[in-house]
Formats: structure tokens, sequence, C-alpha cells
């Protein structure tokens, strides 16, 4: 089977629905994360360093949080669900790199046979099967909880869960079973050669002309005076540099490609988490009241910055999707889009500097609390960080005005190096506002508690103590 100008356009666009379904999927689990660190906090008061696990759960077990068999059990099926759900997590990562890197091959070599399965995909039906087992597991602490919470003499209604229950668990084990007898059994032999790309380069100078003229989408480019001379061996040399040239194009389009995805998902996983976490902020917040102003100014940043975030976070996965339907045109037609600036793309860099606004506002929250937290001898040192971010938010504000000035403009060098000078003065002084502020705190704190050690062990201290004692 080889691939044809719709073959090409199909297998793009499965390829780019899979990814946003990467993409669903990366953000819940960043949300999932945040939520399993909490339910594990709240049986640990302690982070789990990975090189110290073993020793720390050993003494937590004779502490009072790990000591009944309740936390226990709880805590092993917490933490399974998380790492069997991060197992999942990456293999689908690996499926859609795997897939990304089936479809440049399938760009460059449009008339080779297209395998049906690769080393990774393979193991597909194993890991959807596998990952059901959170099913299981999380309907059975359901059950449990229920059937804590039910009074007596009504846990027999309870029964028919537990019997669902237990079809539950028989099916997924079945699942599982048939899907591993199906991996070890089936015979899968057409597997994708690992230097496929060298291939190809080392082989577009023996592809016949009359092929290229039928296949290739770079062969329907060629000069219709070209094609009336007769195919000499520096014409043949000609067309192996065409295709060359048109390969490496193909191949480093589809990997930057494929680089803006893997980056989309990082910013989506961190974008789960700071959703739960805002969430709850939100919610802290609207339980304490909006009475003061103070409450009201910090509810407003907080909304401002996450839908700020939300803003650029769609932006992210409109321009992505607009970047691999550009490559499956690319892949399909053979024309170059490189240099040119559609209505997506054209908005990237009014994003990109609007997102610096959250900069300065985290900044001066950062600075707010430090001021309240500060002793009023020490509050004349935080006219530092003020200063480095009123340097912030000028530097923010000319970089949006100078990417708006470029929207309808042609480039001109002189703006291109203006903004880049504002972006880096933006966060270099963000920076240095932060570190500045965390100093003032740090000196505050520590001068505090060495006030309140030579409080505690200072000689009037001492007397007092020893008169309470005779007396």
């Amino acid at each position: 089977m080889t691939a044809s100008s719709t073959t090409l356009d199909e297998t793009g666009r499965a390829v780019m629905y899979y990814m946003f379904g990467l993409v669903v999927q990366t953000f819940f689990f960043g949300a999932y994360t945040i939520l399993i660190w909490l339910s594990t906090r709240m049986l640990l008061y302690n982070f789990l360093c990975f090189w110290m696990v073993a020793r720390w759960l050993t003494a937590f077990r004779r502490e009072r949080k790990l000591k009944t068999r309740v936390n226990q059990v709880m805590f092993g099926i917490t933490a399974f669900m998380y790492l069997l759900s991060v197992a999942f997590w990456a293999y689908s990562i690996a499926d859609g790199v795997d897939r990304m890197h089936q479809y440049i091959a399938l760009a460059i070599h449009p008339f080779r046979p297209i395998p049906d399965h690769t080393a990774v995909t393979e193991w597909s039906p194993v890991f959807n099967a596998v990952t059901l087992i959170n099913y299981v597991l999380s309907d059975g602490v359901v059950v449990w909880r229920a059937w804590i919470i039910c009074v007596r003499n009504q846990r027999k209604y309870l029964w028919i869960t537990i019997g669902f229950l237990a079809v539950t668990a028989i099916t997924v084990l079945l699942t599982i079973i048939f899907r591993i007898a199906a991996f070890v059994v089936s015979p899968i032999k057409n597997l994708p050669d690992d230097s496929f790309y060298p291939h190809c380069y080392r082989s577009c100078r023996s592809y016949s002309m009359a092929a290229l003229a039928n296949n290739s989408p770079v062969a329907r480019k060629q000069d219709k005076r070209t094609e009336n001379e007769p195919h000499s061996a520096s014409g043949c040399g000609d067309w192996g540099n065409l295709l060359h040239i048109s390969f490496s194009f193909v191949t480093s389009s589809g990997q930057a490609v494929l680089y803006y995805i893997l980056g989309l998902v990082a910013q989506t996983f961190v974008f789960g988490a700071y959703s739960i976490l805002n969430f709850m902020s939100t919610r802290m917040l609207l339980q304490r009241g909006l009475k003061t102003k103070v409450h009201k100014v910090l509810f407003s940043i907080t909304t401002f910055m996450y839908l700020l975030s939300a803003a650029y976070w769609l932006y992210c996965i409109a321009y992505v999707a607009d970047r691999m339907q550009v490559y499956i045109q690319i892949a399909t037609n053979e024309t170059d889009f490189s240099s040119q600036t559609d209505a997506v793309l054209r908005w990237s860099p009014l994003f990109n500097a609007s997102v610096y606004i959250n900069y300065a506002l985290s900044d001066g929250i950062v600075i707010w609390r430090a001021w309240v937290i500060c002793l009023r001898s020490h509050r004349k040192y935080m006219w530092i960080p003020i200063c480095f971010l009123v340097l912030t938010m000028l530097s923010v504000f000319a970089t949006i005005g100078l990417r708006l000035a470029t929207l309808n403009t042609p480039s001109m060098p002189h703006l291109a190096e203006a903004m880049n000078i504002s972006q880096m003065s933006a966060v270099s002084t963000s920076l240095i506002s932060n570190l500045s502020s965390m100093g003032v705190i740090g000196i505050t704190l520590w001068l505090s508690d060495i006030g309140e050690q030579y409080v505690l062990h200072s000689p009037t201290r001492d007397k007092e103590r020893r008169r309470q004692t005779v007396h």
C-alpha cells in the first residue's frame, strides 16, 4: 500500500486529532497530579524524596499517620493509581511522537509501503487494557466508602454494587489477558527501519524520472522545458540535489511541528495544575468574603491572571493546529509556506508579549506580601524591588506596544532589536525584583528569630524563671 495525496491528508489529520486528545489528557493529568499531591499530603506531612522513600515510609509507619491499616492501603492504592496513570500518559506521548515520525517518513517517501504497526503503536492495546485497572480500584474505593457510611441494616443492598464491581474486575482481567496474548502471538514483522531518513537521502538519486512524475509531489514542480530535455547524468544529479533539499525541508518542518506539540503538552500539564491551584485559592478568598479592599484586589488579579493564561493556552493550541495544517499542505502539495504569515501566525508575537503582564502582576503580589511581612525599619530596602517592578512594567508595555506597531507594518530590523531588548529587560528585572524581595523577607525572618532567641535566653528571663521556681 502506497500513500497518495488523499492518504497524506487523512493521515495528517488523524495525527492532529490524536495530538488534540493528548493535550486534553495532559490537562486532566496535570490537575490530577495536584489532587494526588494534596491527598497524599493529608496522609503524609512531608514530601517524598525519591532517594529516601523506603526510609521515610518506615519512619512514618512508626508514627500515627500510616500506623493504621486503612491509611496504608489508601496510600498504596493512591500511589499505584498515580504511577499507572503516569505510565499511560508517558506512553501516550511516545505514541504521539511515533505517529508524527511516521507521518514525516510518509511525507518524505509517499510511495513507500505503509506499515500497519510500529514498535510503539503495537503496545497500544496492552496499555489501553492495563489502564482499566484504575477503574476497578476507584470503584472499589467508592464501594468501600459507601459501606462505611451506610447503615448496618441497609448494607445488604450494597451487595448488588459489590457484584457489579466483581464483574468489572473479571472483565478487566480478561481484557488484559487477551490483549497480552494477542500481543505475544501476533506476528508483527512490518516494522520501519530506524535509518529510514538517511536511506531516503541515499536513494533519492536512484528514482526514475517516470516514477517521480507519477508519484512524487516534487516532480510536479519541474519546469516543462526541463522535461523535454534528455535525461543526462548531470540532470539526474540536479534532480538528486533538488530531492535532497526537498526532503530536508519536509523533515525539518515536521520536526519543528513535533517540537511545537511537545512544548504544548508540557504547557498544558502546568496549566492543568495551575487551574486546580487557582480554583482552590479563589475558593478560599470567596469563603473569607470580599468585604475588604485587599480581598477584592487579590480576587481581581487572580481572575485576570488566570483568564490571560487561559487565552494564551488556547492560542497556543490554535497555533499548533495551524502549523500542523500547514505541514499537511506541504506534504501533499510541496508548497513552501515558511515565508507566509497566516491569520493565526501573525498574532503570535502579540500573545507572546501580552503574557508578560502576568510577570508584572505576580511580582507586584510578591512585593506587596514582602512589604506586609517586613519590619517597619527595613521597609526602606523594599524600594529596590519596587523600582525593578516599575522597570518590569515599563518593559512589558514597551514590548506590547512594539508588537502592536509591527502587526500592520513590514518587519524592520531596528524594531526587532528593540523588541528583543525589551523582552530580555522584562525577564531580567522581574527576576531581580523577586530575588531582592525574598532577600528582604529572609533577613527579616532571620533577625526576628535572633530576637526571639535573645529574649528566651536573656539574663533577665533566667532570673524571672528562678524566682518563679523558688516561689
